[in-house]
């Protein structure tokens, strides 16, 4: 009877399995690299014990690794970038794609640059696991001891084996985030589109002037919040230096301006902009060097508004005009 119970008993390597394929099942399920160091660090109170684990991730668009890892005090995973963790023991075993143990006495010898951060504090065993495949490296994860115990051949063949399916997590988690967001650029593409509609289809349904500006006006203040639309219209042959300008002035609690009146375009920036074809954004308070003749402009800086920007209008070579929006924030346009 006791035989029979002892065959029954599963061994170590039995226990390893079943947490590596029950631990995995999590961790290709997660969507946050914070959720992913969580669940690494459950693993110290199952199988193999470590006080620590640092995920060291690369980004390649700024050749920048950043480190994730619990923090005490907080209670919370930080993120922090460092140029020396490349300096680090995580940073050699991405760079050489094969694993690293290191003691105190390595980390004083080869990694004293970062011995003394936090991450690698009171370090007296690392196991440091490159994560790649598919000849993708992505950066390393790093399971520390610091109660003065070693990792055994066991423990680190089976760390070995989680950190195959850690690299596989980080990469899923990566897409996710690339897929968000390009999810977000086709929605901010999309809101833009609708507004070209909308304005496009005000504009092929007015005739008038004074009514196409207004509505134009309406719809940009509608979607952008704009505080001053002007809408000024190329003169025809025998007004070729004039300009006809509507403009609307949105103020918080009162009524809606408009105003229209014909401009001589000879010294103003509508004038510069239609000769240059390019836009234009200018603060209102340097309008006395860039356009002193600018009687327009001057008013809109006694009016309260700040920044301007006028985009040239044309279609093909022949130009219609230019549009100019103003606010009362000199930022806005940034």
């Amino acid at each position: 009877m006791d035989s029979a119970k002892k065959l029954l008993r599963p061994t170590l390597a039995q226990v390893w399995q079943d947490t590596l394929f029950t631990v995995s099942k999590k961790l290709l399920l997660l969507r946050d690299i914070t959720d992913l160091v969580n669940e690494l660090r459950k693993l110290s109170f199952s199988v193999v014990r470590f006080q620590r684990v640092n995920l060291l991730l690369l980004n390649p668009l700024y050749n920048q690794m950043t480190l994730y890892t619990h923090d005490d005090v907080s209670d919370t995973v930080v993120a922090s970038q460092n140029i020396l963790f490349a300096e680090g023991p995580g940073g050699l075993a991405w760079q050489q794609q094969r694993p690293l143990q290191t003691d105190s006495r390595r980390m004083q010898r080869e990694f004293s640059a970062v011995g003394d951060l936090a991450p690698y504090q009171k370090l007296h065993a690392g196991c440091h696991f490159p994560l790649g495949h598919n000849n993708h490296w992505s950066g390393c994860v790093e399971f520390i001891k610091t109660d003065n115990s070693q990792f055994d051949e066991q423990a680190i063949t089976f760390l070995g084996l989680l950190a195959e399916v850690v690299a596989i997590a980080v990469d899923n988690i990566t897409e996710i985030n690339r897929a968000f967001s390009e999810r977000e650029r086709l929605r901010f593409e999309r809101d833009h589109f609708r507004i070209l509609v909308d304005v496009t289809n005000t504009v092929i349904s007015k005739l008038e002037l004074d009514v196409l500006a207004a509505e134009v006006s309406k719809e940009i203040h509608r979607f952008f919040n704009i505080d001053y639309i002007s809408l000024a219209i190329c003169g025809t042959h025998n007004d070729k230096n004039k300009l006809n300008v509507f403009s609307t002035r949105y103020q918080s609690g009162k009524a809606v301006q408009h105003q229209q009146a014909w401009v001589d375009m000879t010294g103003t920036l509508a004038g510069q902009v239609l000769h240059s074809r390019e836009l234009l954004l200018v603060n209102l308070a340097d309008i006395a060097l860039l356009a002193p003749d600018d009687k327009q402009l001057a008013s809109m800086l006694d009016a309260g508004l700040q920044a301007v920007c006028l985009l040239p209008l044309f279609f093909g070579h022949k130009m219609l005009g230019v549009l100019k929006l103003a606010q009362c924030q000199s930022d806005i346009f940034h």
